[in-house]
């Protein structure tokens, strides 16, 4: 769910003063009693939206709201996703709690909003998006990371068409594509792009689980690229899916075993189908002769 300040719905100086935890209470009824009148939302929520934002909404934090909604570019960037020059950090105070929940979720934010725009190859976005000014890019330079990040998200589409209805021939372009130096590059960039490397790594994973299939039958090749997608960082849920498709599709040896004895059993059986109907035939034809001389 997008982050929603409860200060539109909240007396400015709730954070200022003892919370009393009947003004939320109020404010969460006065917003229920608004969906009696129109159940098609309420600033943005639906109404199960509405009483789980409640559920999460926690005293002690009203201060970090707070913050957040008194730094109009920070706000709108984390409710809206609209980007405006500036350094709305530099004035962030010294205090490592509310450094932690400020930075977190610029971080999900960011992360989010860059996913989308890599997923559509949409380099004005990203461009856009480089213009946030965050705490960690700008040690490093904002270009440099606006240069590589339009260069990974090209990469990225080279791949998908790569893999797009593979054929065997590709195979040498693929492997080439595989050493090249960006890969290096994806897990040292920060958390801001956690869901792109996740996007690379779980691409990869997919693609080699295909080469696994009878069609293929590339296994050697394919754990080769389960490893490389290992080395991309990826997030534990990403983990996951690559240990799932390793364990199912690319280093299931049993799988593969019993898949050669049943054509082992299966030609066999054949064999042995045919060697009986022969000797039928031969029987057959014996008994004739002999039907034959005796007559």
């Amino acid at each position: 769910m997008a982050y929603k300040s409860p200060f539109h719905f909240l007396p400015a100086d709730t954070a200022t003063t003892p919370v009393d935890p009947m003004v939320i209470q109020r404010a969460k009824k006065k917003l229920l009693a608004e969906f009696e009148i129109d159940d098609k939302g309420v600033a943005g929520f639906s109404k199960n939206d509405l009483l789980q934002w409640f559920d999460n909404l926690k005293p002690e934090e009203l201060r970090f709201h707070k913050y957040i909604y008194d730094n109009k570019t920070l706000l709108e960037f984390l409710e809206h996703g609209k980007v405006t020059p500036g350094d709305w950090h530099a004035g962030l105070p010294d205090d490592a709690s509310l450094q932690h929940f400020v930075l977190s979720r610029v971080q999900q934010q960011y992360d989010h909003l860059f996913a989308e725009a890599f997923r559509a190859a949409d380099h004005k976005r990203i461009k856009e998006l480089s213009r946030f000014s965050l705490p960690d890019i700008e040690k490093k330079g904002r270009y440099y990371y606006t240069g590589t990040l339009n260069l990974l998200t090209s990469y990225y589409h080279q791949l998908l068409q790569l893999t797009k209805d593979w054929d065997k021939a590709r195979e040498p372009q693929v492997r080439e594509f595989m050493s090249l130096p960006f890969l290096f590059i994806i897990p040292t960039l920060p958390p801001y792009f956690q869901a792109m490397r996740d996007e690379f790594a779980v691409t990869i994973i997919r693609f080699a689980a295909e080469l696994c299939d009878d069609k293929f039958k590339q296994r050697e090749f394919a754990q080769e690229l389960a490893n490389i997608s290992r080395t991309l960082a990826p997030s534990a849920s990403a983990l996951s899916t690559i240990e799932s498709v390793e364990k199912e599709k690319i280093f299931n040896e049993k799988s593969e075993s019993s898949t050669a004895s049943s054509s082992s059993s299966e030609g066999s059986s054949k064999k042995g189908c045919i060697a009986w109907v022969v000797a039928i035939f031969l029987l057959l034809n014996l008994l004739r002769i002999l039907a034959s001389a005796l007559g």
